[in-house]
């Protein structure tokens, strides 16, 4: 029978790639929420609770946190060796992934603050988890699927 320290290297040199999108997967939650919960809150602060300061600060954080998220994808994750042009049309295929997740974050978040009454920056934290995982079978299939 195979000791325990073995069985976790066979694991990890077995899914290295899922592993890594996972540890990266969690960074851009952190920092995705963070992103937003700044901006959401500075918003609030400023304009008051309503649909447009939330649908605002969610806009704003996807953006960065978009570009933070293919950095962190394209050279720890999946270590593209892909440059020049056709590292823009990598990116484009990352930001269509990422849009697509974006209109869910923004169906989600309109559903649960405005048609139940749940805290903003609450619902951002349940809404980020979800569409990490859609993203990350996205990204995977389609984005990095020659890298």
């Amino acid at each position: 029978m195979p000791k325990l320290s073995q069985l976790i290297i066979d694991v990890i040199k077995c899914y290295k790639i899922q592993i890594r999108f996972v540890i990266v997967g969690v960074w851009n939650v952190i920092f995705s929420f963070g992103i937003f919960y700044l901006i959401n809150t500075l918003f609030t602060s400023n304009f008051g609770q309503s649909v447009v300061s939330n649908l605002f600060a969610m806009i704003i954080a996807q953006i960065i946190a978009i570009t933070n998220a293919f950095i962190f994808h394209k050279f720890i994750t999946f270590r593209s060796k892909i440059r020049g042009i056709r590292m823009f049309f990598e990116y484009i295929k990352f930001f269509a992934t990422y849009t697509f997740s974006f209109f869910l974050n923004l169906l989600f978040l309109y559903i649960l603050v405005d048609e139940f009454k749940q805290n903003s920056n609450l619902s951002g934290a349940i809404i980020l988890p979800v569409t990490a995982v859609i993203s990350y079978y996205m990204h995977f299939y389609v984005t990095f699927k020659n890298t």
